[in-house]
Protein backbone atom coordinates (compact mmCIF):
# COMPACT_ATOMS: atom_id res chain seq x y z
CA UNK A 1 0.00 0.00 0.00
CA UNK A 2 1.01 3.39 -1.01
CA UNK A 3 2.47 5.62 2.26
CA UNK A 4 1.76 9.34 2.29
CA UNK A 5 4.30 11.12 4.50
CA UNK A 6 2.88 14.27 6.20
CA UNK A 7 5.85 17.07 6.60
CA UNK A 8 7.42 20.44 6.20
CA UNK A 9 9.24 22.46 3.78
CA UNK A 10 11.98 23.22 6.42
CA UNK A 11 12.99 23.34 9.90
CA UNK A 12 14.36 26.76 10.67
CA UNK A 13 11.19 29.19 11.26
CA UNK A 14 12.05 31.78 13.91
CA UNK A 15 8.33 32.27 14.47
CA UNK A 16 8.28 28.28 15.42
CA UNK A 17 10.49 29.17 18.85
CA UNK A 18 8.85 29.47 21.76
CA UNK A 19 5.63 28.15 20.08
CA UNK A 20 5.91 24.66 18.11
CA UNK A 21 9.79 24.54 19.82
CA UNK A 22 9.80 24.68 23.34
CA UNK A 23 11.28 27.31 25.52
CA UNK A 24 15.08 26.70 25.51
CA UNK A 25 15.38 24.46 22.59
CA UNK A 26 18.73 24.65 20.89
CA UNK A 27 18.96 26.09 17.82
CA UNK A 28 20.99 22.65 16.55
CA UNK A 29 18.00 20.41 17.88
CA UNK A 30 15.36 21.89 16.07
CA UNK A 31 15.52 19.14 13.65
CA UNK A 32 15.96 17.07 16.02
CA UNK A 33 12.85 18.03 17.67
CA UNK A 34 10.42 18.24 14.10
CA UNK A 35 11.19 15.08 12.99
CA UNK A 36 9.91 13.24 15.75
CA UNK A 37 6.26 14.75 14.87
CA UNK A 38 6.88 14.67 11.06
CA UNK A 39 8.06 11.84 8.85
CA UNK A 40 9.68 13.88 6.32
CA UNK A 41 11.06 17.38 5.51
CA UNK A 42 12.18 19.31 2.35
CA UNK A 43 15.76 20.27 2.77
CA UNK A 44 15.74 23.36 0.85
CA UNK A 45 19.13 25.16 1.77
CA UNK A 46 20.55 23.00 -1.07
CA UNK A 47 18.79 25.55 -3.57
CA UNK A 48 20.59 28.74 -2.22
CA UNK A 49 24.22 27.55 -2.02
CA UNK A 50 25.68 23.66 -2.33
CA UNK A 51 25.75 21.99 1.38
CA UNK A 52 28.93 20.24 3.06
CA UNK A 53 28.75 16.63 3.32
CA UNK A 54 29.10 16.99 7.28
CA UNK A 55 26.02 18.60 7.03
CA UNK A 56 23.80 15.83 4.89
CA UNK A 57 25.76 13.48 7.30
CA UNK A 58 24.61 15.62 10.49
CA UNK A 59 20.70 15.54 9.20
CA UNK A 60 21.00 11.89 8.74
CA UNK A 61 22.28 11.57 12.18
CA UNK A 62 19.82 13.39 13.72
CA UNK A 63 16.39 12.36 12.02
CA UNK A 64 14.60 8.65 12.94
CA UNK A 65 15.61 5.87 11.01
CA UNK A 66 12.55 5.41 8.58
CA UNK A 67 12.67 9.27 8.07
CA UNK A 68 12.81 10.63 4.56
CA UNK A 69 13.93 14.16 3.41
CA UNK A 70 13.35 15.38 0.06
CA UNK A 71 15.70 17.61 -1.12
CA UNK A 72 15.49 20.81 -3.35
CA UNK A 73 17.55 21.10 -6.23
CA UNK A 74 19.84 24.26 -6.96
CA UNK A 75 18.62 27.48 -8.13
CA UNK A 76 22.25 27.63 -10.52
CA UNK A 77 20.15 25.17 -12.40
CA UNK A 78 16.47 26.03 -12.65
CA UNK A 79 16.98 29.52 -12.10
CA UNK A 80 20.20 30.81 -13.19
CA UNK A 81 21.30 27.78 -16.11
CA UNK A 82 16.97 27.47 -16.92
CA UNK A 83 18.63 23.65 -17.33
CA UNK A 84 20.65 24.23 -20.52
CA UNK A 85 23.89 23.34 -20.20
CA UNK A 86 23.70 21.62 -16.22
CA UNK A 87 25.60 18.61 -16.81
CA UNK A 88 28.45 20.06 -14.52
CA UNK A 89 26.36 21.93 -12.19
CA UNK A 90 24.30 18.63 -11.62
CA UNK A 91 26.96 16.46 -10.48
CA UNK A 92 28.30 19.48 -8.27
CA UNK A 93 25.41 19.12 -6.37
CA UNK A 94 25.14 15.27 -6.37
CA UNK A 95 28.67 15.48 -4.75
CA UNK A 96 28.10 18.33 -2.23
CA UNK A 97 27.23 15.26 -0.24
CA UNK A 98 23.53 14.66 -1.17
CA UNK A 99 24.49 10.79 -0.58
CA UNK A 100 24.96 10.54 2.74
CA UNK A 101 21.74 11.09 3.31
CA UNK A 102 21.47 7.19 2.76
CA UNK A 103 18.33 5.38 2.39
CA UNK A 104 17.02 8.57 3.92
CA UNK A 105 17.22 10.19 0.61
CA UNK A 106 13.59 10.88 -0.89
CA UNK A 107 12.87 12.87 -4.22
CA UNK A 108 14.65 15.83 -5.80
CA UNK A 109 12.33 18.63 -6.62
CA UNK A 110 13.48 20.62 -9.26
CA UNK A 111 11.48 23.68 -8.64
CA UNK A 112 11.49 25.80 -12.29
CA UNK A 113 11.13 29.41 -12.02
CA UNK A 114 7.54 31.25 -12.61
CA UNK A 115 8.76 32.59 -16.44
CA UNK A 116 10.11 29.61 -17.74
CA UNK A 117 8.33 28.14 -20.29
CA UNK A 118 8.06 24.84 -21.17
CA UNK A 119 10.74 23.57 -24.03
CA UNK A 120 10.42 19.64 -24.57
CA UNK A 121 13.80 19.10 -26.17
CA UNK A 122 15.30 21.70 -23.09
CA UNK A 123 13.06 19.75 -20.35
CA UNK A 124 13.82 15.92 -22.14
CA UNK A 125 17.32 16.54 -22.38
CA UNK A 126 17.41 18.02 -18.12
CA UNK A 127 15.62 14.66 -17.72
CA UNK A 128 17.54 12.02 -19.40
CA UNK A 129 20.61 13.64 -17.51
CA UNK A 130 18.70 13.16 -14.05
CA UNK A 131 19.98 9.46 -12.59
CA UNK A 132 17.72 6.94 -11.78
CA UNK A 133 19.88 5.16 -8.73
CA UNK A 134 21.86 6.56 -6.53
CA UNK A 135 24.83 4.24 -8.28
CA UNK A 136 23.84 6.28 -10.89
CA UNK A 137 24.22 9.56 -8.97
CA UNK A 138 27.35 8.45 -7.49
CA UNK A 139 29.08 7.67 -11.08
CA UNK A 140 27.70 11.54 -12.04
CA UNK A 141 28.89 12.99 -8.74
CA UNK A 142 32.57 11.96 -9.78
CA UNK A 143 32.15 14.35 -12.67
CA UNK A 144 32.28 17.72 -10.36
CA UNK A 145 34.50 20.21 -11.09
CA UNK A 146 37.21 22.08 -9.61
CA UNK A 147 34.92 23.91 -6.70
CA UNK A 148 34.39 20.38 -5.40
CA UNK A 149 37.90 19.23 -5.00
CA UNK A 150 38.77 18.07 -1.49
CA UNK A 151 35.51 18.06 -0.61
CA UNK A 152 33.36 16.18 -2.81
CA UNK A 153 31.16 12.95 -1.43
CA UNK A 154 30.95 11.07 -4.66
CA UNK A 155 30.06 7.06 -3.07
CA UNK A 156 26.44 5.69 -1.93
CA UNK A 157 25.98 3.11 0.74
CA UNK A 158 23.69 1.15 -1.27
CA UNK A 159 21.74 0.97 -4.77
CA UNK A 160 18.32 2.60 -4.49
CA UNK A 161 16.20 4.15 -6.60
CA UNK A 162 16.48 7.93 -6.90
CA UNK A 163 13.17 9.40 -8.19
CA UNK A 164 12.94 13.02 -9.35
CA UNK A 165 9.85 15.66 -8.78
CA UNK A 166 9.69 18.29 -11.69
CA UNK A 167 7.55 21.70 -10.32
CA UNK A 168 6.97 24.35 -13.14
CA UNK A 169 5.12 27.20 -12.59
CA UNK A 170 4.21 28.46 -15.59
CA UNK A 171 0.89 28.06 -17.33
CA UNK A 172 2.77 26.60 -20.52
CA UNK A 173 3.45 23.53 -18.85
CA UNK A 174 0.12 22.06 -18.98
CA UNK A 175 0.74 20.74 -22.19
CA UNK A 176 0.08 17.33 -22.77
CA UNK A 177 4.11 16.62 -24.01
CA UNK A 178 5.34 17.24 -20.62
CA UNK A 179 3.17 14.91 -18.65
CA UNK A 180 4.58 12.29 -22.17
CA UNK A 181 7.95 13.70 -21.19
CA UNK A 182 7.24 12.78 -17.25
CA UNK A 183 5.82 9.44 -17.97
CA UNK A 184 9.09 8.39 -20.18
CA UNK A 185 11.38 9.40 -17.51
CA UNK A 186 9.40 8.38 -14.47
CA UNK A 187 10.11 11.86 -13.21
CA UNK A 188 6.43 12.09 -11.33
CA UNK A 189 2.93 10.66 -10.85
CA UNK A 190 1.85 13.22 -14.00
CA UNK A 191 -1.69 11.33 -13.09
CA UNK A 192 -1.97 12.77 -9.74
CA UNK A 193 -0.15 16.50 -10.42
CA UNK A 194 -3.23 17.95 -12.55
CA UNK A 195 -6.16 16.28 -10.00
CA UNK A 196 -4.16 17.69 -6.53
CA UNK A 197 -3.26 21.07 -8.35
CA UNK A 198 -6.31 22.30 -7.34
CA UNK A 199 -6.73 20.56 -4.36
CA UNK A 200 -5.37 20.45 -0.66
CA UNK A 201 -2.55 18.52 -1.60
CA UNK A 202 0.35 19.67 -3.57
CA UNK A 203 2.80 16.57 -4.90
CA UNK A 204 6.20 16.95 -4.63
CA UNK A 205 6.87 13.35 -6.16
CA UNK A 206 7.06 10.19 -5.35
CA UNK A 207 9.97 8.83 -2.59
CA UNK A 208 10.59 5.40 -3.60
CA UNK A 209 8.51 2.48 -5.17
CA UNK A 210 5.33 2.49 -3.10
CA UNK A 211 5.37 6.35 -1.33
CA UNK A 212 5.04 9.67 -2.11
CA UNK A 213 5.97 13.23 -0.85
CA UNK A 214 3.28 16.04 -0.63
CA UNK A 215 2.86 19.44 1.04
CA UNK A 216 0.56 21.84 1.51
CA UNK A 217 0.83 25.10 -0.59
CA UNK A 218 2.47 27.34 1.57
CA UNK A 219 -0.63 30.12 1.41
CA UNK A 220 -3.32 27.88 1.90
CA UNK A 221 -5.26 29.51 4.66
CA UNK A 222 -8.08 26.71 4.39
CA UNK A 223 -7.05 23.71 3.05
CA UNK A 224 -10.74 22.48 3.59
CA UNK A 225 -12.00 24.97 1.05
CA UNK A 226 -9.52 23.59 -1.22
CA UNK A 227 -10.09 20.12 -0.31
CA UNK A 228 -13.70 20.41 -1.25
CA UNK A 229 -13.14 20.37 -5.40
CA UNK A 230 -12.17 16.49 -4.16
CA UNK A 231 -14.74 16.25 -2.27
CA UNK A 232 -12.21 15.59 0.80
CA UNK A 233 -13.62 16.54 3.83
CA UNK A 234 -10.88 17.12 6.63
CA UNK A 235 -10.42 20.03 8.43
CA UNK A 236 -7.20 22.33 8.64
CA UNK A 237 -8.28 25.76 8.50
CA UNK A 238 -5.45 27.45 10.34
CA UNK A 239 -2.38 29.59 8.82
CA UNK A 240 0.56 27.51 8.01
CA UNK A 241 2.77 27.85 11.39
CA UNK A 242 -0.55 26.35 13.18
CA UNK A 243 -0.67 23.77 10.30
CA UNK A 244 2.62 22.57 11.42
CA UNK A 245 1.72 22.66 15.10
CA UNK A 246 -1.23 20.52 14.61
CA UNK A 247 0.28 17.77 12.24
CA UNK A 248 1.01 15.40 14.64
CA UNK A 249 -2.71 14.82 15.80
CA UNK A 250 -4.08 15.10 11.73
CA UNK A 251 -1.38 12.55 10.37
CA UNK A 252 -3.32 9.67 10.48
CA UNK A 253 -6.13 11.08 9.16
CA UNK A 254 -4.84 12.81 6.64
CA UNK A 255 -2.90 9.66 5.03
CA UNK A 256 -6.25 8.00 5.35
CA UNK A 257 -7.78 10.82 3.20
CA UNK A 258 -4.66 10.82 0.42
CA UNK A 259 -5.35 6.54 -0.01
CA UNK A 260 -8.84 7.52 -0.23
CA UNK A 261 -8.56 10.30 -2.86
CA UNK A 262 -5.62 7.77 -4.82
CA UNK A 263 -8.62 5.36 -5.25
CA UNK A 264 -10.25 7.75 -7.03
CA UNK A 265 -7.72 8.51 -9.81
CA UNK A 266 -8.06 7.44 -13.19
CA UNK A 267 -5.85 4.21 -13.62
Amino acid sequence: MTRARVGTSGWRYPPWRRTFYPEGLAQRRELEHLSRRVDTIEINGSFYSLQQPSSWQAWARETPDDFVFAVKGPRFVTHMKQLRDVATPVANFLASGVLALGPKLGPVLWQLPPRMRFDASRVGAFLELLPRTTAAAARLAKEHDERLDGRALTATDADRPLRHAVEPRHESFRDPAFAELLRAFDASHDELLELIRCGALEPRGPTGEDESAWRFPSGALSVARRAARLRAGFELDAPALSLALGLLERIEELQRRVRELECQLPR
